[in-house]
């Protein structure tokens, strides 16, 4: 993390390889780097979600983002500091990244498989909190291919 880390000593964090929670965990541990001073570079292998809702509710903004792909995986990089940002459910699960980042359907298309996967495991359930889970990610999936369809039209496909 950043223990002995001190504000003064950096100008710009990367915090890269790990799930969003971690993550999280370590911005947490460190509330200096929503001071405005610094540029942070996340790389979150899992769960961007979290990590970009714990953003948004503790005074960061996302300035830039962008995909990356490694072995078969693709990855979000985010740019941040401080600042107030307000992210729809669509932005929290698909990303910030420009309508014309060649990577950004394809992660749109993950993240919409992997939620249709989550809803069906919740729908065959009898308890009424992973069926309201369910209607929530039916709601997620439906604004993501909202995201999907502005960003062909965007992109003339």
């Amino acid at each position: 993390g950043l223990q002995g880390i001190r504000p003064e000593e950096c100008d710009s964090v990367v915090i890269a390889g790990m799930g969003g929670e971690k993550i999280t965990a370590i911005l947490a541990a460190a509330p200096w780097t929503a001071e405005g001073r610094h540029t942070l570079l996340l790389q979150p292998m899992t769960r961007a979600e979290e990590l970009r809702k714990f953003l948004a509710e503790h005074r960061y903004a996302i300035r830039r983002e962008r995909f990356v792909f490694d072995r078969g995986t693709i990855y979000p990089v985010i740019e941040t500091g401080a600042g107030k940002m307000c992210l729809s459910p669509g932005e929290l699960w698909g990303g910030t990244a420009p309508l014309r980042d060649p990577l950004r359907d394809r992660y749109l298309v993950e993240r919409i498989i992997r939620l249709t996967g989550a809803i069906a495991g919740l729908s065959r359930s009898r308890r009424e909190e992973d069926l309201e889970k369910a209607d929530a990610l039916r709601e997620v999936v439906t604004a993501l291919l909202s995201m999907r369809e502005e960003g062909r039209r965007a992109n003339g496909s």
